[in-house]
């Protein structure tokens, strides 16, 4: 069996999707009983065998002209679509990505033309691939509440938990970014673009109420994210406030988002809707706490490895957020449950799941 790979997402500031991406192709290449053949429009340089073929033509266009010759010529049997936005000409099974369905569920969120892009790919995906891939249990049953006739072909296979290949911890780069952001002291991490959908204004609301005393009033609390939908208003409710001296946005990171990881006293994450999640764990892998929504997805994917705080009640994540700061026997004891949740997911689970989905897709099952 040989299976076919979209690897076109991985491309300039990773996110999320990108990381993903590589991280499932390199769990698939692990497995010894299937051949995984993957192909971008662009080199990918921790995947030097990508097959690439240079285009200056769009992406969306280089997945419906080049990309279909390059798989037929390859010999795959199926094909995976690492997104929504999916080659529509491929004529062998193909399965499709779901990481979210937050265009649907807190639609609000999204601009006018992102949420038509969003459907525009999910309505041509509907009509082409095989079967949907949820990276949870909740993604999946977003989905079919919605569209009820993509039951049979909707499935979830849970994502492994650390998306990014983060670096180990170093001194001399976390002194720097301390330096470069004015962190000197305890801080507060928020990871994710700052945009409606991750609540950066509620984050910094609860924030302000759980540091307002003086033991704690030099703490500060740290975006690390590009500027989204939501930035207006986070600087505005940071103003209004009073602690513009005390939040910091930094923007997009990269790898240096690792050192941020280490030395944060906690990481908030007050998502108002996720696919999956992977900022808690790639916290909880660094020994970081994790305060985080008490939303369905979060329930099933990070389970009891976070402290989850329902959605419309500041004043207890306010609370929980003091207790972290405060309390170091319930910090240790949250990295615990972290830790422990953290062991039950992997990526070489989530490869085997994709690659039996193939199998049955081919007959091979």
């Amino acid at each position: 069996m040989r299976i076919g790979y979209d690897a076109s997402p991985v491309r300039g500031n990773r996110t999320g999707v990108e990381h993903y991406t590589v991280r499932l192709l390199e769990a698939l290449r692990g497995l010894n009983d299937v051949e995984i053949v993957a192909f971008s429009d662009l080199a990918v340089p921790d995947l030097p065998d990508v097959v690439v073929r240079p285009s200056r033509m769009p992406l969306a266009l280089w997945r419906q002209t080049v990309l279909p010759r390059l798989v037929r010529d390859a010999g795959c049997t199926s094909f995976h679509s690492a997104v929504t936005a999916m080659s529509l000409r491929l004529h062998i099974p193909v399965t499709v990505m779901l990481h979210d369905f937050s265009w649907q569920v807190v639609s609000e969120c999204y601009s006018r033309t992102a949420w038509f892009k969003q459907w525009f790919w999910f309505r041509a995906a509907v009509r082409r691939a095989a079967y949907f891939v949820a990276v949870s249990e909740r993604t999946r049953q977003d989905v079919i509440d919605r569209y009820p006739h993509l039951a049979d072909r909707t499935v979830a296979i849970l994502s492994g938990p650390v998306a990014a290949r983060l670096p180990a911890p170093d001194p001399d780069l976390q002194a720097e970014l301390r330096r470069r952001f004015d962190i000197p002291g305890r801080f507060v991490l928020a990871v994710g673009r700052v945009e409606r959908r991750k609540n950066p204004v509620y984050v910094i609301r609860a924030f302000a109420s759980a540091t307002e005393s003086g033991d704690l009033c030099d703490v500060k609390l740290v975006f690390a994210g590009p500027p989204g939908n939501a930035q207006a208003d986070a600087e505005e409710t940071v103003g209004r406030l009073g602690v513009a001296d005390r939040v910091v946005f930094c923007s997009h990171l990269g790898e240096e988002l690792a050192q941020l990881y280490d030395a944060a006293d906690l990481l908030v994450y007050a998502s108002r809707d996720e696919g999956f999640g992977h900022p808690p764990f790639e916290a909880i892998s660094f020994g970081t706490p994790v305060v985080a929504s008490d939303i369905p997805v979060l329930r099933e994917v990070l389970d009891v490895g976070g402290e989850l705080v329902p959605l419309d009640r500041p004043d207890e994540l306010s609370g929980v957020i003091r207790r972290v700061l405060t309390d170091s026997e319930y910090r240790r004891e949250l990295i615990a449950r972290g830790r422990t949740r953290l062991g039950e997911l992997s990526w070489d689970a989530t490869a085997r799941g994709i690659v039996e989905l193939h199998r049955q897709l081919t007959g091979l099952a």
